[in-house]
């Protein structure tokens, strides 16, 4: 009986692998071909009694499964080769990231210094503009040193003109005196009083054509430091030099006076004539 029960199983088993395990192992296949090892058991393993799963004779254990096939080796294969891939993929992406970080830094120290050189223009710009305002009050006060220079000039023009018509009546009085008229003490007096203030005018004049080139210079002074002495010198030297001259002249005028009235006391020539000094 035992041995008919076994038998019994053994045909029913087969024919529930035939009629139904192998359409599930033809669509196992084609679904997942990994979970084809499952149904690749049944065929190359006997079936026996005593398996490993409870309450079902014929099916093998776990431990009784052929290894992985060579489809799955492949695929871990690949993975593992996909895998080392991404891995050199991160490091490379590590790298380009820390070079990307470099240029940002390279860039941003550019972008500072293109800044820094738009600041150093802009205060050279500045300056420049300073420059052309100090270029133009310097022309400026150029110009109001030359136009006082001028007026400085016609100034003294008129002096050297009023004196010399005073001198030339000096002159023709000394001459009527070497001519034989005897010259009075009112004479020399009033002669003497006019010399004097014909000489404190000069010294006005030439006071004024002082406080004219001292303007002049703090002028210069303020547009350009390095261009006040020689235009100051070339002042003096234009506007002063003929009003100095003529107050030498009139101070030494009396002396002549003197010498010529004494010449005409003791009936000598005199030594000297006004009309040798002022041609």
């Amino acid at each position: 009986m035992d041995e008919d029960w076994k038998g019994s199983q053994t045909c029913a088993l087969q024919f529930l692998r035939v009629q139904f395990w192998a359409p599930l192992q033809r669509k196992a296949q084609m679904a997942r071909p990994e979970a084809f090892e499952i149904w690749e058991a049944f065929e190359t393993r006997p079936l026996s009694a005593g398996s490993s799963i409870p309450g079902v004779d014929g099916l093998p254990s776990r431990s009784m499964r052929r290894p992985r096939s060579s489809t799955r080796l492949q695929a871990e294969v690949e993975m593992n080769r996909a895998q080392a891939q991404l891995s050199e993929l991160r490091k490379k992406l590590h790298a380009e990231s820390r070079e990307v970080e470099r240029l940002q830094q390279c860039l941003d120290a550019a972008n500072g210094e293109a800044s820094h050189q738009r600041t150093l223009a802009q205060a050279a710009q500045v300056e420049i503009g300073k420059l052309h305002q100090r270029l133009a009050a310097s022309e400026e006060a150029v110009q109001a040193s030359q136009a006082a220079q001028d007026a400085a000039g016609r100034a003294a023009g008129d002096a050297e003109r009023r004196l010399q018509a005073e001198i030339f009546e000096l002159t023709a009085r000394l001459r009527q005196v070497e001519s034989g008229r005897e010259m009075t003490q009112s004479d020399q007096i009033e002669l003497k009083q006019r010399l004097e203030e014909k000489a404190t005018y000069a010294a006005t004049r030439a006071a004024e054509q002082g406080e004219l080139a001292a303007r002049a210079e703090r002028r210069l002074m303020l547009s350009e430091p390095g261009a006040s002495e020689g235009n100051l010198q070339h002042c003096l030297e234009r506007n002063g030099s003929a009003v100095e001259t003529r107050i030498a002249d009139l101070i030494d005028l009396p002396l002549v006076l003197q010498k010529a009235h004494f010449s005409q006391l003791f009936d000598d020539p005199p030594r000297s004539r006004v009309s040798d000094l002022w041609p």
